[in-house]
């Protein structure tokens, strides 16, 4: 991705993309284009300021709604008033009033209703001290090692991000988690677990919101505003799972989860499938969850907005690193440019002494040295110790 971003921010042509990650999008584009409510959108700049646009805009529509409506009651104050007088000039002016109230409610744009605004406590049971999860030594082979040695501590309330490059063993660890496979967990953890095979678990012949009470521990409001939350409102819940795209089937999955009993909640990928509204849904809920996350995703901006704290795969072992993705990676760019820094002195110091030694071999050549070739040589490396001082 991180390559693929490179070489469209030096791309000379146009390009039109379409994509559900939001980093990637503030990286590489300059325009932005939405449909939305069978109605086109259009905004100069990238993802993050065509929503800040569209933000302002909602609330002039929303203050426009809100001053639209005062007048619409107030005209009809007015006209209920000349009602109760009863004069004949006074209906005639109740009825233009009454056009004009009628007129204004025609022009009117509802806002749309503000999800930021629906708040729920997902209260999660303590666990029994401050260690949720603790594995030593942990190993997994196939035909060849995929990571040993590790070691795994994921304390009370933590959000952890595990990252690593496909293949590395991550939804191996997570496997052996689940099956208490060299792991210690602490007394009183639940552990509440969405897979890559999480339709498995949903009643598909079943409503939304049958499928979700069932797991339940909450009543039925709170369910239907935690679905909310994830964009399945009003007659939505009602709508068999067999009906569903593949990402409402993960929502209703995700909210499941999150309204069980479960205090440790382990995603593996929850992010495959929703669109980028849902995928800012689901921050807002998991922001809100009180319990401990262990999750998987290769969406740099929601791990960006959950994550406090990343382990990560090198070598076949996991680094455990205290912090948000931003600050893990300023760390790694500030490690590699110290790396690159201290490679270039090495190469100048290399160069540096070719030279001398070519140059000493000019002053006093050895037998079978040709001058020539010691001169062309003496040029060709004076240039590259040029080009290592200047880069």
């Amino acid at each position: 991705i991180a390559w693929l971003e490179e070489y469209l921010r030096s791309y000379v042509g146009a390009f039109i993309v379409i994509s559900h990650d939001r980093y990637f999008l503030d990286a590489v584009t300059n325009r932005t284009m939405e449909i939305k409510n069978a109605r086109f959108f259009v905004s100069e700049g990238n993802y993050t300021r065509h929503m800040e646009l569209m933000a302002d805009e909602q609330e002039a529509l929303r203050r426009k709604y809100m001053n639209t409506q005062k007048e619409i009651r107030r005209i009809e104050r007015i006209v209920e008033q000349q009602r109760r007088w009863g004069q004949e000039r006074n209906f005639v002016t109740a009825a233009s009033k009454q056009k004009q109230a009628d007129r204004l409610r025609a022009t009117l744009v509802a806002p749309e209703r503000e999800t930021d605004g629906i708040r729920f406590r997902f209260h999660a049971d303590e666990v029994g001290g401050n260690d949720v999860l603790i594995g030593t030594g942990l190993a997994k082979s196939y035909e060849a090692p995929v990571f040993h040695g590790v070691d795994l501590h994921v304390r009370k309330g933590e959000r952890v991000f595990l990252l690593g490059p496909n293949g590395c063993g991550k939804t191996s660890l997570i496997r052996r988690i689940l099956a208490g496979d060299g792991v210690k967990v602490s007394p009183g953890v639940r552990i509440g677990y969405f897979g890559q095979n999480h339709e498995e678990v949903l009643d598909t012949e079943k409503t939304v919101l049958e499928n979700v009470m069932r797991a339940s521990v909450f009543p039925e409001s709170d369910v239907r505003t935690v679905l909310a939350n994830l964009n399945i409102r009003a007659d939505d819940v009602f709508k068999p799972v067999k009906v569903l795209s593949g990402g409402e089937r993960a929502k209703t999955s995700l909210a499941s989860l999150l309204v069980s009993d479960a205090n440790f909640l382990i995603l593996d990928e929850p992010t495959n499938h929703l669109d980028v509204f849902s995928l800012e849904a689901l921050e807002r809920v998991l922001r809100l969850y009180e319990g401990t996350l262990l999750f998987v995703s290769h969406d740099r901006m929601f791990v960006r907005e959950v994550a406090s704290r990343l382990i990560f795969f090198e070598n076949r072992r996991l680094t455990a690193f205290d912090g948000t993705v931003d600050a893990w990676q300023a760390e790694r760019e500030k490690r590699a440019a110290g790396q690159d820094a201290q490679a270039r002195m090495l190469r100048i110091t290399s160069l540096e002494m070719r030279l001398a030694g070519i140059a000493a071999r000019l002053s006093a050549p050895k037998k079978g040295d040709s001058p020539d070739r010691l001169n062309e040589e003496y040029l060709a490396v004076a240039e590259e110790l040029r080009k290592a001082k200047n880069s």
